[in-house]
């Protein structure tokens, strides 16, 4: 597994996300260095992800596959896809980072179309 980005949660010194160029998304204890949830969603590499400011239990992922989803990684039932909150298809280019930036809580991603950064806002998480 090569990680891509890893991101510590805003609201826990402790808990920290990675992905991978596996397809993987991991949730981790950084101080058991064990993964508490693993991820597996994605069909191409996860170039991006990043927690919600106003929800600890949430996480958004971006990927290669051009798509965007939104996790709580509280949740354990068997099948990954009850996790997710919300997936959403990026622009023709492939998404690379979601960020929790403005005060609004909206989700923005940025993608490399033509050569120019462009901004895509979904609803709030």
């Amino acid at each position: 597994m090569a990680v891509r980005k890893v991101r510590w949660s805003p609201h826990s010194e402790q808990t920290l996300a990675s992905c991978s160029y596996d397809m993987s998304v991991a949730v981790w204890d950084a101080l058991a260095g064990a993964v508490l949830k693993r991820f597996d969603h994605h069909s191409e590499f996860v170039v991006g992800l990043d927690w919600s400011l106003f929800d600890q239990n949430v996480l958004a992922t971006a990927s290669w596959d051009r798509m965007i989803c939104v996790w709580n990684v509280l949740k354990d039932p068997p099948p990954p896809s009850t996790r997710m909150l919300r997936r959403t298809m990026a622009p023709p280019a492939a998404p690379m980072a979601p960020s929790s930036g403005p005060p609004n809580g909206q989700l923005q991603t940025g993608s490399g179309s033509a050569g120019l950064p462009q901004l895509q806002r979904t609803d709030a998480y």
